[in-house]
């Protein structure tokens, strides 16, 4: 049997986590202001960022990638508002990040591609207002690990645990 490829609106999320408007569900584990030290899960498809399309009409990203970072990109400024309301968060600092890809299936794709897209989703896109990135830009980190392996979701919803922390 061919297994169906998971599209953002298709995803059903657990309901421990809180439910982001427009966005996918996330929960924070932790946070230092004093440091800038965030622990949080994210709960959404894991899909690595695809080879752009190139047309006559120009160059683009798939209408499926675009919705998933978008609803990334609204579930991180949610997770922002949440870093405001505890202590404040500065987005212009440097960072080191870790990403734990859990999944029922270990998530297919390089690494790399799997991190751009968390990475991108985080940062200030053009066009949009400040305040609800976690970093302005995704050259702004120093440090990345990133790891894939099997975590205790269903074939419903994966689970991608983000641990950002200023960079000394």
């Amino acid at each position: 049997m061919a297994k169906k490829r998971l599209k953002a609106e298709d995803v059903d999320v657990p309901t421990t986590a809180d439910d982001v408007p427009g966005g996918y569900s996330c929960e924070l584990h932790s946070f230092n202001p004093e440091i800038g030290h965030i622990q949080c899960s994210i709960y959404a498809p894991i899909m690595p960022s695809p080879r752009p399309r190139v047309t006559s009409r120009g160059t683009f990203m798939p209408s499926d990638y675009r919705t998933h970072v978008k609803k990334l990109s609204v579930t991180m400024g949610y997770l922002r508002g949440m870093l405001e309301a505890r202590g404040g968060w500065n987005p212009g600092r440097r960072f080191n990040v870790s990403l734990f890809f859990e999944a029922f299936e270990p998530p297919k794709g390089d690494l790399d591609n799997l991190a751009k897209t968390i990475l991108d989703a985080g940062q200030l896109h053009r066009g949009e207002p400040s305040g609800a990135e976690l970093w302005t830009n995704d050259s702004q980190i120093d440090g990345l690990m990133v790891f894939r392996c099997r975590g205790a979701g269903t074939e419903q919803w994966s689970e991608t645990r983000l641990v950002v922390a200023t960079s000394p």
